[in-house]
């Protein structure tokens, strides 16, 4: 009955049952018309709530926040949805696409629309070449973490792993190899 009353609301079409006073006293019960909307606004006002106190979106994947909002699956649905020059670009949220004005209160927010690991990358790229133009080189303890909490020597390791497991693309070696990246350590 609900899901029909939303559809003629939302149809426009003329029900018996569908007075003004009778929409009027559903929506003073909390009726909610359009459910997709709604649980937009639910979510995005958990993520706003996530950057307030932690400064990013850069939520992990699982997180689930203490209303049980499953913040980590929706940022990501997010990400591929409004992931313009990306793949997946072009996808929609449960039958919509993100609205222009969706998208510009994500970015308030410090929403960055690339997949999450190029994102970590490049953060963690930029650490690197900071972290070389200040020692040097990129002899960096395993231990070592930048700033931020990066675990940056863990991130050198792994690049150095990638690159002799051949699982390292081309565009990334030679950025490494552009700021002294040694392979033989």
């Amino acid at each position: 009955w609900i899901a029909q009353l939303r559809v003629s609301k939302k149809k426009h079409e003329v029900q018996p049952c569908l007075t003004p006073e009778r929409v009027q006293a559903l929506e003073e019960i909390g009726m909610v018309w359009d459910v997709p909307a709604y649980q937009w606004e639910q979510n995005y006002a958990a993520a706003k709530a996530y950057y307030q106190r932690h400064g990013n979106l850069d939520v992990p994947s699982a997180y689930v926040d203490e209303n049980g909002v499953c913040l980590g699956a929706w940022i990501g649905k997010m990400r591929v949805t409004g992931n313009q020059g990306h793949p997946g670009a072009g996808k929609s949220y449960r039958g919509a696409v993100l609205t222009g004005e969706q998208v510009k209160r994500l970015e308030e927010i410090g929403m960055v629309w690339q997949p999450k690991r190029d994102h970590t990358w490049a953060n963690a790229y930029t650490l690197a070449c900071e972290y070389q133009k200040e020692h040097g080189d990129l002899n960096i303890p395993v231990s070592f973490a930048a700033e931020g909490g990066c675990r940056l020597g863990k991130w050198i390791r792994h690049q150095r792993d990638a690159w002799r497991d051949g699982t390292l693309s081309g565009e990334r070696k030679k950025k490494l190899e552009s700021i002294g990246m040694n392979m033989n350590q």
